[in-house]
């Protein structure tokens, strides 16, 4: 029998007749959308989502120089020198290898130099605004459902807080930008075809490298994109080849910049630095450890911390520093077969959906999960990183992948696919999680807002549980949660953002989570010791010390408070420490200074010698060894030090005051020098030194005021 086809209205396009009886009336079908259309939609909820991430982060743009700042920043002479634009891509002298983060850097130096924190956080918040508009567009290309939304969320995502408000982890913002780029590029490749796409999309993954190398995963991310994308392919061969092929100069550029980044790491950044993480199958543990504890911190990003617990230090070491010892394991270490746990679980029910990998829910886990699991793979700890020497895992580690984690669970609720059951175990989940940080609770930056939002995911999975046995109210109830979500992440966000106001407040608020680690208190000491605070500054050096007996700094830190308080017997035993664990020029001027204020001159010369041998360049050590020459007698073995003290910072202070003294221990006549008297230094010299010093020139005035005074009337 014929089948009876009816014919519809074309697209675009109405119909005055009257429908038959007792038919429907046919629904005319929307007007064909524009490009312009497309533009203007974009351009709207695009500066939308702009301006929302810039209104959250606006107290880190008050925030300050923290951490490793000054060694990227603003102690960067490479970022300073004029030269820096090329020399940081093939000269590099840092301990890792990101030269197109660091040119930024080099570009707003010469812009606005130290003018003030402010411009380096406006450019950091700017920088993640535009990922996050790139995040949304990357999403919409490849139709996921929600694309907006995932985007609003990832935006405002407290765990992001700390790659945006920290200036040198700008690297991340800036590399994610070329990765997203890259992945818009490719997927338009595959879909028109255009070659120009492709080679768009290799470029930009290596500005993206040349920024970070941590997303040197792209081609996997790519690889499984495609599959998901195409799921005839997977018994195909021919078009795996095709895509092995396509995915071979991705590969090669990986190869080349990972090599790169791991002689930087292994032999700058780590150097001879002993950094235990343990047998492979320990390390295995530990990362498994990692994926859990990431997916977890994403889903619940309550209790964050700038440096968290030494959860995988589960082994004793045999450290040969400062003196031959077993190093128990960290006290909140983890048990290993407790740390596999996590991982394993979430690996195992990654094979569940391999093997149900048919269906549409199942091939999106697959994923999403895979993407965010495999852009995270070179931070989980299987390689050794210097950064390791601190804790495992930070929050900075997840924020090129923590978007992959946002768009499964925003398009699985935008669609309606998330479950009563699975509702009622995370609602479970939460509330067991809740209780168990109940007690940091009122350690939390925002306690009520953190409890507000604690609250909402006990209670919004629960209501929507209720809502998916009820499909009509499932929308209303899903845009409030998500509404509400957006809210609380927003106060968090902007809270956790002024920890980052200072060195003080940073460090404080991750003492306060997370007493254990000595890098807190090294550094919090640190900000209270040029506070002047040494009383307090003395206790939590001493901490450090006590937790990671092989860091040379918190020795020489301690000798610095134990100077202060004239306890010059316990500050020489201490910096003494340091230099035996790390010769390092810095330390060798402090235990110079320490000597030297215990009236032993020979020691003290001995170490200021010493710090000139390994770091030539050093303006203190020459001027603090001319002061000791001074102290001694030896006026001519002082001059040559003061002298090369000032040719290499002719504003130094000390360096002037110390030659202008012994100049004038030598007769000679400041104001007006005799060049045709002979000495045995270059007097013509040391006094071009002197005039380019601000002090010298002080000087000059008050001799002229002087000589006014004695004028008479």
């Amino acid at each position: 029998m014929a089948r009876k086809t009816t014919l519809m209205p074309p697209v675009g396009t109405e119909t005055a007749a009257a429908p038959a009886s007792g038919t429907a009336a046919a629904v005319p079908a929307r007007p064909a959308r524009t490009r312009n259309d497309e533009l203007v939609e974009n351009f709207l909820w695009g500066t939308l989502l702009f301006v929302l991430v810039i209104l959250v982060y606006l107290p880190a743009v008050k925030a300050g120089y923290i951490w490793d700042d000054d060694q990227l920043l603003t102690a960067n002479p490479q970022v300073h020198s004029p030269n820096g634009w090329w020399t940081l891509f093939l000269k590099p002298g840092g301990a890792d290898y990101f030269p197109l983060t660091s040119w930024t850097l080099w570009l707003e130096w010469h812009i606005w130099g130290m003018a003030g924190a402010s411009m380096y956080h406006i450019t950091n918040v700017l920088f993640h605004a535009t990922v996050t508009v790139l995040t949304w567009q990357t999403l919409k290309r490849l139709r996921i459902p929600g694309a907006w939304l995932a985007a609003a969320v990832f935006g405002v995502h407290p765990v992001c807080v700390e790659s945006v408000a920290w200036i040198s982890e700008r690297k991340n913002t800036i590399s994610q930008i070329f990765f997203l780029l890259s992945i818009m590029q490719y997927v338009r490749y595959e879909e028109k075809g255009r070659l120009w796409r492709y080679v768009a999309s290799v470029a930009c993954f290596t500005l993206s490298l040349l920024a970070k190398t941590s997303v040197v995963m792209l081609p996997f991310v790519l690889m499984m994109l495609t599959w998901w994308r195409n799921p005839g392919m997977e018994k195909d061969w021919r078009q795996w080849k095709r895509l092995l092929l396509r995915m071979l100069p991705y590969f090669v550029v990986a190869l080349v910049l990972g090599i790169v980044t791991i002689f930087f790491q292994y032999d700058v950044a780590i150097g001879g630095e002993e950094i235990p993480i343990g047998t492979l199958l320990q390390r295995s543990c530990s990362a498994l450890f990692a994926i859990g504890f990431y997916l977890y911190s994403a889903l619940w990003p309550f209790n964050l911390v700038e440096i968290y617990p030494q959860w995988h230090r589960a082994f004793r070491e045999w450290v040969l520093l400062p003196s031959p010892h077993w190093q128990p394991p960290a006290p909140e270490a983890l048990p290993y077969w407790l740390q596999a746990i996590p991982g394993l679980v979430i690996l195992g029910f990654l094979g569940y959906c391999w093997a149900q990998r048919s269906k549409s829910w199942a091939r999106a886990m697959l994923v999403a999960l895979g993407c965010y699991i495999v852009a995270m793979a070179p931070a989980l700890g299987l390689l050794k990183m210097s950064y390791m020497r601190l804790t495992l895992v930070a929050d900075h580690f997840q924020y090129i992948s923590i978007a992959a984690v946002i768009a499964l669970v925003v398009a699985a609720g935008t669609e309606q696919r998330l479950k009563p059951a699975f509702l009622v175990m995370a609602a479970a989940f939460f509330a067991v999680v809740a209780k168990l940080n109940w007690g940091m609770l009122d350690k939390n930056p925002a306690p009520h807002a953190t409890l507000f939002a604690e609250m909402l995911w006990i209670v919004g999975p629960l209501i929507l549980a209720g809502a998916a046995m009820a499909p009509r109210y499932w929308k209303p109830c899903w845009h409030a949660f998500t509404g509400l979500m957006l809210a609380s992440f927003c106060v968090l966000s902007y809270v956790q953002a002024g920890i980052y106001h200072s060195e003080g407040t940073l460090w404080k608020a991750t003492l306060d989570k997370n007493p254990t680690s000595w890098q807190a208190h090294n550094h919090y000491g640190a900000f209270l010791y040029m506070q002047q605070d040494w009383k307090d500054a003395e206790p939590h050096f001493l901490a450090a010390t006590q937790l990671k007996p092989e860091n040379p700094e918190s020795h020489n830190n301690l000798g610095l408070t134990y100077a202060l308080e004239g306890r010059l017997a316990d500050a020489i035993k201490e910096v003494e420490t340091a230099v035996y664990i790390k010769d390092n020029d810095a330390m060798r001027v402090n235990l110079g200074n320490d000597y030297q204020s215990a009236k032993q001159f020979d020691k003290a010369v001995e170490n200021y010698q010493r710090a000139i041998t390994l770091n030539p360049d050093n303006p203190q050590a020459h001027c603090y060894l001319g002061i000791t020459y001074l102290k001694m007698g030896k006026v001519d073995d002082a001059i040559p030090e003061f002298m090369d003290a000032l040719k290499i910072n002719p504003g130094m202070e000390e360096g002037a005051e110390g030659l202008i003294e012994t100049l004038r221990s030598k007769g000679v006549n400041l104001v007006a020098p005799d060049y045709s008297k002979q000495y045995a230094f270059n007097l013509s010299e040391a006094m071009q030194l002197l005039h380019n010093s601000p002090v010298f020139q002080q000087y000059l005035r008050q001799i002229q005021q002087q000589q006014q005074q004695q004028q008479p009337k």
